[in-house]
Formats: C-alpha cells, structure tokens, sequence
C-alpha cells in the first residue's frame, strides 16, 4: 500500500509541476528528481515481479522433477515386479511340462509295442502313474493360474495408486506454490527468502 501511494504521488508531483507556467530552476531540479524516482519506482516493480517469478519458477521446476522421477519409480517397480512374475510362471511352467513329457515318454514307449498284448500290457501298468502325474498337473496349474491372476492384479492396482498418489502431490503442491506466487505479486513482490526479514525491520522502525 505504501509503495502504491509514493507511486502516485510521484505521478501528481510531476503533473502539478507540468501545469505551472513559469518554472524556476529549483522547480526544475525537484521535476527532474521527481521523474527519476518515478523511473526507479518502475524499475523497482518489474524487479519486484521478476523475484516472484524467479523464485517460484524453480519451485514449480523441482515440483514437476520430483513428479516425473516419483512416476518413473513407480513404473520401474511394477515393470520390475511383472518380470519377477513372468520369471516364477516359467519356472513352473517348465516343471508341468516336464511331468506332461513324461507321460507322453510312457505313452510313446506303449505305442511303439509291436505285439497288441504287450501294449494293451504297458498302457494298463503306467496307466496308474500316468493319471496320478496329469492329476498333478491339472492341480498345480489350477493352483499356479490363479496365484499369477491375482499377483498381476496386485501389481498392476499398486502401480496405479502409486502414480495416483504423485500425481495428487504434484497437484497440492503446484497449487500451493501457484497461490503464494500470486500473493507474493500483491504483496510488493517479496518471496519469503527476503520478505522473513521484513517484520524485524517494521519492529524496529515501530520502536
């Protein structure tokens, strides 16, 4: 309010010395002094806006930083964590499809018999071991299939929530910065690096 005041003060003086007819020398000097001190006035708030920018620009630059490597974490954890499923499938996949092969083995070796005894013979005795290994399989599979199911939705869901959450920071925090830097305009442009000195030198100008 005080800098808006001295500004327009400024400004009549100049006017007022503009309407009178004859100027002395001192008049002169005190106009010249007056069109000075309004120049600096000028100056000073371009200088006042550029600090707001300046400071809460950097603000708004770590905001946005902190954003997109806050993401990238989040993508390279699920990316990370998928891999680390897709390794556990194959694993068990190859386990079931070795104990299949084997029972194809038993099965391939029937089927070569030449004599139909010895081959109605090899089904019947690896028939119990065949149906308790693809009994097996059918189980574990079952069992495998609904663990990936639910472990890629896990994933999937905490990835989502975790970018969710930097987003929301990135929000509050970009509004928050936004709000002060327009107070810090109406404010004569002082930032709180240099406006926390302002209320000491008030008090002692007070006193």
């Amino acid at each position: 309010m005080c800098s808006k005041v001295l500004f327009l003060s400024v400004i009549l003086a100049i006017e007022l010395f503009n309407v009178n007819a004859s100027i002395r020398p001192t008049t002169l000097f005190i106009k010249q002094r007056a069109e000075e001190a309004l120049q600096e006035q000028i100056l000073k708030s371009k200088s006042d806006i550029s600090s707001c920018h300046t400071y809460y620009s950097e603000i708004l630059k770590n905001l946005l930083e902190t954003y997109d490597a806050a993401v990238k974490q989040c993508e390279d954890t699920e990316k990370e964590q998928l891999s680390d499923l897709l390794t556990q499938g194959q694993q068990s996949r190859d386990t079931t499809t070795e104990l299949l092969d084997k029972v194809c083995l038993n099965l391939q070796r029937c089927k070569e018999e030449p004599e139909n005894l010895e081959f109605f013979d090899c089904v019947d005795d690896s028939g119990d071991s065949n149906t308790r290994s693809i009994w097996k399989a059918s189980r574990d599979s079952s069992d495998i299939a609904a663990h990936i199911r639910e472990q890629n939705h896990a994933i999937k869901f905490e990835a989502e929530k975790c970018s969710s959450d930097a987003e929301r920071e990135y929000i509050v925090g970009t509004t928050k910065a936004t709000d002060e830097m327009v107070a810090c305009y109406a404010n004569g442009g002082r930032p709180p690096s240099t406006a926390s000195s302002e209320p000491d030198q008030i008090d002692e100008s007070a006193r």
